[in-house]
């Protein structure tokens, strides 16, 4: 019998949470609540001081290793002792996020539903902060076959990168560098050196040239408080971003780790949810895509609007530029492999530039391109940024075209109180690298000071270290508005296995499962198997909001800030569902046998968000 779910979640429902009374116009970083942070060592402690830069190279032990691996049985952990080089050490509080696993993975144009298709290679991504730094911002991917991210604090910026060893990602290294000193490490042997396609020089003139100016609106509508809205995404990639990596599950997880936080920054900042239909990888040079393989060999005229044109030709469906017959292609060819509203491609060549067109919320879906992604090799002449962080700005800043804006510097703000004259209205910032389109100017700008549509990027002496990755409020409130034809979002997301299952030798512990919700999500279904076949009480446990604490006889259980206890509950289950979450309630399940008196059988937990 279970009791009362209802009742628990109209309760859960009347309780003050971050997500659900947070405007918009100013969300908040993800965070737990006080207290539930699963404290533990930071997961790579085996390094290499750098001699005589802010650097260490980290070579993952055993324990290391398995470390790593536990970092998935967790939502909210305080790692502990990160000595950041040249700084001290630091503690992070870091919660996970959705690791936006893709619905189909393509291997060299395999068409969805193909047979045999790879599963989701498994990862954990986290963003959050360092608690004793005032505005510091960290977000870290974590896998078997590498670790890859950011640390940036109000005065320095660290990344974190992974190379391959000994020919293997399995056997990576890592390096964590400081910003300022990344293209001193020179030829530092910590792993291997990335195989990166020749780079060009940038050719911004040349490349542009011909574009009638861009047309971006800053006069929106306010859209209000929304509900979360859904955005179907499918990414593609070519043969040089697999060739970074010459791994295919390597190259699955990077390309992850950079549309993680885009799609974070749009739920926080746009109130969308973006979910992965498609990511293609090619280990072939038999991809579809001309342009990136003429700008490698740096044939006369090849371009990342190019490169943007002819993905948005084959995949899309109109003809959105009609003006010569350099970009003009006629109509697109309607060849996407998934529907969607939002289409990426990740390309390893390095152009100096990339681009990004408005069109999510219409019929066309909307499109961009960045370039120079995938692993590298500090140290690029044609490239000095070229970083994690970089490409996670450059993904975000493009795919933000796309939600219908321009760049920080053209976006205009009514700071007078006079919505009516838009005369005296003034730009978030004035750091346009183009003289035409403002006056150049750093002023104010300093670590964090900026965000994703900006080019702040430019201004020293923070550099990248200027750039926050999120969209700015007045932006974020135009993305919403640019993007309300998309559909309210209901569902189950981020279901995700934390483990921790427990059952006395040698028996084997019994497996909890969601299986799906009916439709309308009036409710859930949970499934199990492998129970022991006599038992004397059988419980199913669920917590709401919270993180993870350890109960008397069972392994690690969500903490039940409100909790429900179902008597011998008879599974599959139905659990009903109330509404009232549009902006989405984290569920916490386990289950629980007492056999003989005194053994405990824990199944394995599940978490999940309802957004309904």
């Amino acid at each position: 019998m279970l009791v009362a779910l209802d009742v628990l979640l109209a309760l859960a429902a009347a309780l003050p949470t971050s997500s659900a009374c947070a405007s918009p116009q100013d969300p908040p970083e993800p965070s737990c609540s006080a207290g539930h942070y699963q404290a533990m060592a930071f997961p790579l402690q085996t390094k290499l001081p750098h001699p005589s830069l802010a650097a260490h190279c980290f070579v993952p032990s055993t324990a290391d290793r398995a470390r790593v691996q536990a970092l998935e049985s967790y939502r909210c952990v305080r790692l502990q002792g990160l000595e950041l080089p040249g700084a001290g050490a630091v503690d992070l509080e870091l919660t996970r996020i959705d690791d936006v696993a893709p619905k189909f993975v393509s291997w060299n144009g395999a068409a969805p539903g193909a047979p045999g298709a790879p599963l989701p290679t498994a990862m954990s991504l986290w963003s959050g902060r360092v608690p004793a730094l005032a505005g510091s911002e960290a977000y870290l991917a974590f896998s078997a076959v590498g670790a890859w991210g950011f640390l940036r604090t109000q005065t320095r910026l660290f990344h974190l990168v992974s190379f391959p060893s000994a020919g293997s990602w399995a056997n990576h290294r890592l390096v964590l560098v400081e910003d300022a000193h990344k293209n001193q490490l020179g030829a530092w042997p910590c792993g291997d050196p990335i195989a990166e396609p020749p780079t060009l020089p940038p050719v911004f003139g040349a490349c542009f040239a011909g574009l009638p100016p861009s047309q971006w609106s800053y006069q929106c509508p306010d859209p209000g408080l929304t509900q979360l809205r859904l955005c179907r995404a499918a990414v593609e990639t070519d043969y040089q971003f697999y060739q970074r990596f010459g791994d295919l599950r390597a190259a699955e997880v990077y390309a992850r780790f950079v549309l993680g936080s885009v799609a974070q920054a749009l739920r926080l900042d746009v109130r969308v949810i973006v979910e992965l239909e498609y990511l293609g990888l090619w280990s072939s040079s038999a991809d579809p895509w001309i342009e990136p393989d003429l700008a490698v060999g740096q044939t006369a005229g090849a371009c990342c609007v190019e490169v943007f044109y002819e993905f948005q030709h084959r995949w899309g469906t109109e003809d959105l530029l009609r003006i010569g017959p350099r970009f003009d292609r006629g109509p697109g060819l309607g060849l996407a492999p998934v529907a969607a509203d939002l289409f990426h491609l990740l390309s390893g060549v390095q152009m100096g530039c990339a681009v990004g067109s408005r069109g999510v919320g219409t019929s066309h879906g909307g499109f961009s391109i960045s370039t120079g992604m995938g692993a590298i090799s500090f140290g690029n002449p044609n490239e000095l940024r070229a970083s994690p962080f970089f490409q996670l700005y450059g993904a975000g800043h493009e795919i933000g075209h796309s939600f219908g804006v321009g760049h920080s510097h053209d976006f205009k703000v009514d700071v007078r109180g006079t919505p009516g004259n838009t005369a005296d209205d003034v730009p978030i910032d004035d750091c346009a690298v183009d003289p035409s389109a403002g006056a150049a100017s750093c002023a104010g700008m300093g670590f964090g000071r900026s965000t994703l549509m900006s080019y702040c990027l430019h201004c020293a002496p923070a550099g990248l270290g200027n750039i926050r990755m999120r969209y700015h409020p007045e932006m974020a409130r135009c993305m919403r508005a640019y993007t309300s034809a998309l559909p309210a979002y209901a569902g189950v997301t981020f279901v995700t296995d934390l483990g921790n299952a427990a059952a006395p030798a040698p028996a084997s512990p019994p497996v909890l499962r969601y299986t799906g919700s009916a439709p309308g999500l009036d409710s859930l279904t949970l499934a199990g198997s492998g129970h022991p076949p006599v038992y004397d009480a059988n419980v199913l446990l669920v917590g709401v909001f919270g993180g993870y604490a350890v109960l008397p006889g069972f392994t690690l259980v969500p903490t039940l800030d409100v909790m429900l206890v179902g008597v011998r509950p008879e599974l599959p289950i139905d659990i009903p569902l109330p509404s009232g979450f549009p902006n989405g309630l984290m569920l916490y399940f386990q289950q629980a046998f007492l056999v003989n008196g005194n053994e405990v059988f824990t199944s394995n937990a599940i978490a999940l968000e309802v957004v309904r």
